[in-house]
């Protein structure tokens, strides 16, 4: 009796026999959940619409067979344990590929669409000044620009009168300069200047540490819309796409000083890109100066849109795209990278940070990138040495972006683009490139060219009682960064121009 309970017993112990494991109703629960999985990825790549047709088929049909294995697997006491194994390498690697689809549907939205541009207006003391509202310095003799920003300082004064309940005093001054002058020297108490402003005051080789002179009391915050200027069809139609690097931390959308100004022109059909690096101080006419010269980078102090307007007009060309960053969203970009490696051509130690670079190839992260690619007071070049080095910081981060170790990364890379980058490329135009780029497998013939000059000081039309540092153009290489532009635009294949004579870039 006890050796037939035994054996009953044993015969019926799911644990011993594998009962559960090998069951019909767990496997068939897998395989649902191995479906819903499946269609949410399915759903999200046809949403995304990043992966070509002849790889998007194959995908889906090797993704159903899986799915219909895994079902009528369960039929079969022989390949039950396979099925479930399979269904569930399968469900977790399709969770995987949903969550990065979900981070790259964020990093596209986060950073694309873009039209806007904010000025910040606000309202500064000296720095030992009591005043902590704008009710302290309601009876404060307040100094403005007369012209320049005229209808933000308007705008700004209205909101001031109606905040204190009364007009306030205003003494009116032409140029920034003089505008620093009086508060300083106490001719007003206070003054209401767009924020951009101040770094460009701090040009001025006598008002070096203004901006630690003064202290913010209030600020109003006013967006414009950036009229669309694209092409029909990134993926066919030549266009140029300004990359803009930025002086500040902070928001993305707020007008600075530019201080990477490179033009990519770039024809999808050629496969041909060429990358035109221009020096900060290169002294040239702005869209708002009205035939006033002035530097380059102060034309970001007006807008991203004077500084594609302005470059435009330099090369004779539609800048159609803009893409900017600030140096929150460049350290922020290479650390997720988990760093970067560069290729200097000088050994030396920045400025900023004091990190010593290497002859040769660096490894960095988004601190020392970010010194490496300011630095320009090391170079018997200067600025445009600089340009260089920022367009091979570029290169670093293109190269380690496509290589498969962005993959570990690729979360804590999206989370450090937000807020740290824009443009005005819109999702579906983003998405478009990079199904092109995916279908295509195409190599791109990349040419990259600094324009040159020679250093000289004049006025500015953004200071034009004071003079400061500024480059002017050397006609001779802005003609070469025109005809590889054109070159480009024609659908010719392009040659890097550094042994070319000025003018041939055949």
């Amino acid at each position: 009796m006890g050796k037939k309970e035994k054996a009953t017993n044993s015969g019926k112990n799911p644990k011993k026999s594998g009962g559960l494991w090998r069951s019909k109703t767990l496997g068939f629960f897998f395989a649902a959940i191995q479906a819903i999985v499946t269609c949410v990825f399915a759903a999200l790549l046809l949403y995304l619409d990043i992966v070509p047709a002849k790889i998007l088929i194959p995908v889906i049909f090797l993704l159903v067979l899986f799915l219909g294995y895994d079902i009528f697997s369960q039929f079969s006491k022989k390949f039950r344990t396979s099925g479930k194994i399979i269904a569930i390498i399968v469900t977790i690697v399709l969770i995987i590929g949903s969550f990065l689809l979900l981070k790259t549907n964020q990093l596209f939205k986060g950073i694309s669409g873009s039209n806007t541009k904010t000025d910040v207006i606000a309202v500064y003391v000296l720095k030992d000044d009591p005043a902590q509202t704008l009710g302290d310095v309601a009876d404060y003799q307040f100094g403005i620009l007369s012209t320049i920003d005229r209808e933000n300082t308007d705008n700004t004064v209205s909101k001031i009168n109606t905040t204190v309940g009364k007009e306030i005093a205003i003494t009116e001054y032409n140029d920034m300069i003089s505008l620093a002058d009086a508060l300083l020297n106490g001719e007003v108490q206070t003054i209401i200047l767009n924020s951009a402003f101040v770094d460009t005051i701090a040009d001025d080789d006598e008002h070096l540490n203004f901006a630690e002179l003064i202290r913010e009391v209030e600020s109003v915050s006013y967006t414009t819309v950036i009229e669309d200027t694209g092409v029909s069809n990134v993926t066919t139609d030549p266009f140029t796409i300004y990359i803009s690097g930025i002086d500040v931390y902070g928001d993305i959308s707020t007008t600075s000083r530019s201080d990477v100004n490179i033009l990519a022109t770039i024809n999808p059909k050629t496969k041909q890109v060429a990358l035109i690096s221009t020096p900060r101080d290169y002294y040239v006419q702005t869209t708002v100066s009205g035939g006033a010269y002035d530097k380059l980078t102060h034309a970001g102090i007006y807008g991203v849109d004077c500084s594609m307007g302005t470059l435009a007009a330099l090369y004779d060309l539609d800048v159609q795209y803009y893409f900017r960053v600030n140096f929150t969203g460049f350290e922020k970009v290479i650390d997720a990278l988990g760093g970067v490696t560069v290729d200097s051509d000088f050994a030396f130690t920045t400025y900023h940070g004091g990190y010593a670079i290497q002859q040769g190839l660096n490894e960095m992260d988004g601190k020392k990138a970010l010194g490496f690619a300011r630095e320009r007071y090391a170079f018997s070049d200067g600025d445009r040495q600089r340009g260089r080095n920022q367009m091979k910081v570029i290169k670093a981060v293109i190269d380690k972006a496509s290589s498969p170790a962005v993959i570990n990364n690729f979360s804590a890379l999206v989370d450090s683009v937000s807020g740290s980058f824009e443009t005005n490329l819109s999702s579906d135009e983003i998405s478009s490139l990079i199904k092109m780029e995916i279908n295509d497998m195409a190599s791109w013939n990349v040419v990259q060219y600094s324009v040159n000059g020679f250093g000289d000081s004049k006025t500015t039309y953004s200071a034009p009682n004071s003079h400061a540092y500024v480059m002017q153009p050397d006609e001779s290489t802005v003609e070469v960064a025109k005809q590889l532009q054109q070159q480009v635009l024609r659908g010719e294949t392009i040659s890097d121009p550094a042994t070319a004579p000025a003018g041939d870039t055949n």
